[in-house]
């Protein structure tokens, strides 16, 4: 209990000697210890009931630790407010001593009662919920204007489309007529015609995709950036993501890859360990015989890795034993290659202060989406430019299944 459970004092021991005892006496001598309060149905604690004031706390606490273990991510990670809610549930449930009341009191007299931060707790939950509220309202704000700005690309695609079909159509039954009659410069005119407006309605609809691309790449980038990262599913060893916020960030890029400006690119690194002798080929991979790299190895590629995708759009996941993945959006076949270049540098230069047990090998397959593609055929993709990388001696990677320039 966290309350001081010493018996009431027994009248016939402490009140003063003599036939008659003061009524003073008799209060102070049936008063209960420490910081116990009378419960407030009546309840004393050598009955052997928990008094309400106890029930009172230990409620507050509990509440306090399952609101913040069903936190979510606002301005502050979810992580940090569970750990919030932990600190104020223990500052409530045990209090807080003053300095001066920090030594133990004698046993003859009552211990300090404990200080509780009502006020502070009660500063926290508003904030808390008001930050919830702004955040629900920004998110909720920032999702409408996207669906809106989607619906509107949707109906003004639909409108164009229309009136340049209308227009189509015309030219055709213009030709069909010039076919029938057998007019021969009538059919010369009337098919430059067809031709002509068919090119511009290729180039118009060229031009709206460019547009409305452009436009939803951002209202999606803004709607990402609003989200804070969650650091549930992280991996222990690596510190970087597990599989289940991989496949979850594969699904979510292949149903809105093609609506960004840029498509964008999955990497997957093959990790081994152990010096590579260039003069013998990377031994092909074997996944019934697959061996766990040593974890320093792990840990240092991961590193690496946090060390050269520092945008905030960048997610890096561990997905398998010996197996990494990143994902990028917002760049250029050029510029993820360099950033794989430099990764491959970064690796190289940590590798020489590694044991040659541990010295990590890397092969890379990078490949950008490509339109109606699921997660499946995508990561596929990918496998298969790991093992041609391994093919071309390992170290090295590919891009889109082919050597890089």
């Amino acid at each position: 209990m966290l309350w001081n459970k010493r018996k009431p004092t027994e009248p016939s021991r402490d009140t003063p000697s003599g036939p008659k005892a003061s009524s003073a006496d008799m209060q102070v001598a049936s008063a209960p210890l420490g910081n116990a309060p009378a419960s407030a149905g009546g309840t004393s604690a050598s009955s052997g009931r928990v008094p309400e004031a106890d029930r009172a706390l230990t409620a507050v606490g509990t509440l306090l630790k399952l609101y913040g273990r069903h936190a979510f991510d606002t301005d502050h990670t979810a992580s940090t407010i569970r750990e919030r809610c932990e600190e104020w549930a223990q500052r409530i449930v045990l209090g807080v001593l003053s300095r001066a009341d920090a030594a133990p009191p004698p046993a003859s007299t009552p211990g300090p009662a404990a200080n509780r931060d009502w006020r502070g707790l009660e500063r926290f939950f508003e904030e808390q919920r008001q930050r919830e509220g702004a955040f629900v309202v920004k998110s909720l704000s920032g999702l409408r204007d996207t669906v809106l700005s989607l619906a509107r690309s949707l109906g003004g695609s639909i409108g164009e489309d229309r009136e340049t079909d209308t227009l189509i159509e015309e030219q055709l039954t213009t030709l069909s007529k010039a076919i029938d009659q057998g007019d021969v410069s009538g059919i010369t005119r009337a098919a430059a015609s067809v031709i002509r407006v068919s090119r511009a309605s290729m180039a118009q609809r060229r031009e709206r995709e460019t547009r409305h691309t452009q436009k939803l790449s951002k209202e999606l980038r803004s709607l990402r950036d609003a989200v804070p990262d969650d650091a549930k599913g992280n991996d222990e060893l690596t510190g970087l993501y597990g599989r289940g916020p991989l496949e979850q960030q594969l699904d979510q890029l292949t149903a809105i890859g093609m609506l960004l400006e840029q498509p964008p690119w999955l990497i997957v690194i093959d990790v081994a360990a152990g010096k590579r002798d260039p003069n013998k080929p990377e031994p092909k991979r074997d996944p019934s015989k697959i061996r766990p790299v040593p974890d320093r190895t792990l840990r240092e590629v991961s590193h690496c890795i946090s060390r050269t995708f520092l945008r905030r759009q960048d997610f890096a996941a561990r997905s398998g034993q010996n197996e990494l993945c990143v994902l990028l959006v917002d760049m250029t076949r050029d510029e993820a290659a360099a950033a794989i270049e430099r990764l491959l540098e970064t690796v190289y230069t940590r590798g020489r202060e590694l044991p040659n047990a541990e010295v990590p090998r890397l092969n890379i397959g990078v490949v950008r989406l490509r339109a109606n593609e699921d997660a499946k055929r995508w990561r596929e993709r990918a496998d298969i430019g790991v093992e041609r990388a391994r093919e071309d001696g390992g170290d090295t990677y590919t891009i889109d299944g082919q050597k890089p320039r």
